[in-house]
């Protein structure tokens, strides 16, 4: 969620940056939504193969208590870019 916070800054970005008004993507998810996108990280995959157990496990009843509203509004930001003439 760092690089989310950080609005992807951090990273190295291979393309020329266009200036934009800030993106960003909205979509209102249910919590078994978001969990449905999170399982189809690979990282959450290689983690199940590692570990032989889901991470979300440990935290379902917890992320089910904080979740409240049966459908909450999620943010992503957005970068633009195009590929530089330069080559």
């Amino acid at each position: 969620m760092k690089l989310v916070d950080e609005r992807y800054r951090t990273i190295e970005f291979p393309f020329e940056e266009i200036p934009a008004p800030q993106l960003e993507m909205f979509k209102h998810w249910t919590l078994d939504e978001l969990k449905g996108y999170l399982d189809s990280w690979s990282s959450t995959q290689k983690f199940i193969e590692t570990h032989g157990k889901h991470p979300l496990e440990q935290v379902d009843a917890e992320l089910r208590s904080a979740w409240g509203d049966p459908a909450n509004r999620l943010s992503r930001p957005r970068r633009t870019g195009r590929r530089s003439s330069k080559a």
